[in-house]
């Protein structure tokens, strides 16, 4: 891959949770082993126990939208997630040493 000068790859998932830790965790090893690409994820709101285990396997990078700053909006957009929840994950994602990415859906509050 990187002969075409692609240094990063994404596994993108959101919060579809159908395909299992052991898995995911299988192929970050892969990738972290046999190339030398950065990894970049998308998965939605994951268990902290998870996230950690990605960062250990050789993930470099987690993208996790916040919608909002209004935790009642927040409510309303995610009814089943709890804002503060998501907020402590993201800060979780730092403490690991994950390069963080998030952001606002144009246009709210």
């Amino acid at each position: 891959m990187q002969s075409f000068g692609i240094k990063s790859i994404m596994l993108q998932g959101g919060d579809d949770y159908a395909f299992p830790i052991i898995d995911l965790l299988q192929i970050i090893r892969l990738l972290k082993t046999e190339t030398s690409l950065h990894i970049m994820l998308c998965l939605g709101e994951r268990k902290y126990s998870d996230v950690e285990k990605m960062r250990r396997a050789g993930a470099d990078m987690y993208i996790l939208k916040l919608e909002t700053m209004n935790p009642a909006l927040y409510a309303t957009l995610r009814p089943l997630k709890r804002f503060q929840e998501r907020l402590g994950l993201l800060l979780f994602l730092k403490v690991l040493g994950y390069e963080v990415s998030s952001g606002f859906i144009v246009g709210l509050p």
